[in-house]
């Protein structure tokens, strides 16, 4: 069997650059920020857009941190070891905001207000169906974070 080909830190970086200034670009497109001939004609609120953008920056910043500061032969788990505490900090603190604004988004899909329209394999369930996956899929996110801050709490209060 053939080993995957590693890609080089220079094209993981630039596509982390490229996705989190998607995410940016996205960000301030929802907030007004960004001038466009046509305004969107949708019931969205403007935070959903946000924390979808949000979702990106911090997904893609943190790809270019660990490909900054990482040692590219660690596991992700141990991949920024030897960084400085600030940089381990706020890869931290983005990993959390990108799993607080996918909850955020599977929430308002689930329980938020208006309806509805799914579509795929599984949009025989209709509305209610769609809902119902989506609360599903959020209240798994929602415990993805609390054991993230459990975990990463018991790390700091065993260094103290």
């Amino acid at each position: 069997m053939d080993q995957p080909t590693q890609s080089s830190a220079r094209s993981t970086a630039a596509l982390g650059l490229l996705t989190a200034a998607i995410g940016l670009f996205y960000m301030l497109l929802c907030a007004g920020l960004v001038p466009i001939s046509a305004q969107p004609d949708n019931e969205e609120p403007r935070w959903l857009g946000i924390a979808f953008g949000m979702t990106f920056l911090f997904g893609g910043s943190a790809v270019v941190m660990q490909t900054i500061f990482g040692d590219g032969k660690a596991t992700a788990q141990r991949a920024l070891a030897a960084a400085p505490v600030w940089v381990r900090a706020l890869y931290h603190a983005l990993c959390v905001g990108i799993v607080v604004s996918l909850g955020a988004i599977a929430t308002w899909v689930a329980f938020g207000p208006g309806p509805r329209s799914f579509s795929g394999s599984g949009a025989f369930l209709g509305e209610t169906g769609g809902r119902v996956a989506f609360g599903v899929g959020a209240a798994l996110i929602w415990i993805v974070l609390a054991a993230m801050l459990f975990a990463g709490i018991r790390r700091l209060l065993r260094r103290g």
